[in-house]
């Protein structure tokens, strides 16, 4: 009847894909824009480190550092004039609040129009390891599943915001770094 206490509708689209290693999440991520570039659809890829766009480089051409994407302002008019733009990031950001930022600002951009999310990531990253990913990947490869198989569902969406939300409360200051690995090593205390 009256939608007082409604929850406001939510008009971003984000999935995760999450892959049991590296190397079939990026696989899987060119597939993807392979695919959605095919059907004519404006793709951005984006990625928070420097490593991740050096070995992303060789297969996909138009690579972003999702925190500059918002900055740039010729990117930012390439995303405000796109229609319907799909976003495909290479992997997450360990601090929620960094990534949270990037996501919320290219939602500016856009002016609210529905936007398509779609993150690539693999339980063998860095980020991962201080939660048992390990005990996972052994978990699935004994229930038998296919490395080329992802796991996307909102239950991995939250778990994966949850180990964020766990990292930032260990993280004072974040130092800025050229891979996941580095970032933790420096930013991450256990």
């Amino acid at each position: 009847m009256f939608s007082f206490f409604k929850k406001k509708e939510n008009h971003k689209r984000h999935s995760d894909c999450v892959y049991i290693n590296r190397q079939t999440a990026d696989y899987a991520l060119k597939q993807h824009y392979d695919n959605l570039t095919a059907g004519n659809r404006t793709v951005f890829v984006l990625c928070f480190f420097e490593n991740t766009a050096e070995r992303l480089s060789n297969t996909i051409s138009n690579i972003a550092f999702a925190e500059k994407a918002t900055r740039d302002i010729g990117l930012r008019m390439k995303i405000k004039n796109a229609q319907n733009p799909f976003f495909l990031f290479a992997e997450h950001h360990p601090h929620l609040t960094t990534e949270q930022t990037v996501i919320n600002e290219i939602d500016l951009i856009c002016e609210g129009n529905n936007l398509e999310i779609n993150f690539f990531t693999s339980l063998d990253e860095p980020m991962m390891a201080p939660f048992n990913a390990d005990n996972i990947i052994g978990l699935m490869k004994k229930l038998g599943m296919d490395e080329k198989e992802a796991i996307s569902h909102n239950m991995v969406s939250k778990s994966i915001k949850n180990i964020q939300a766990k990292i930032a409360k260990r993280v004072s200051t974040s130092i800025q770094c050229k891979s996941q690995e580095e970032w933790m090593k420096l930013n991450y205390t256990n």
